[in-house]
């Protein structure tokens, strides 16, 4: 899963995330998403920390500017869904 900002902080509201994460628990029936982090990007890393994604893997020197974070959600982890 990828989410970008428009740089405010007004963008993010509980309507988005519960459509987020029902198109792919809900409509796709997958059980775990994804998301890679950049170990430098402290606000993403906050971001993603903060609605539920728990940090999965470390991949040493794979990101841009630092390590690679794999941050995953399982359909059970997701607090934004009903089954």
């Amino acid at each position: 899963m990828h989410v970008a900002s428009d740089g405010s902080k007004s963008w993010m509201n509980k309507a988005f995330l519960l459509m987020a994460f029902d198109l792919p628990f809900n409509q796709w029936r997958v059980n775990k998403i994804i998301g890679l982090v950049d170990s430098t990007n402290h606000e993403a890393i906050r971001f993603d920390e903060n609605i539920g994604f728990h940090l999965e893997h470390v991949v040493t020197d794979a990101g841009p500017e630092g390590d690679l974070l794999i941050y995953s959600m399982t359909r059970q982890q997701c607090r934004w869904i009903k089954d």
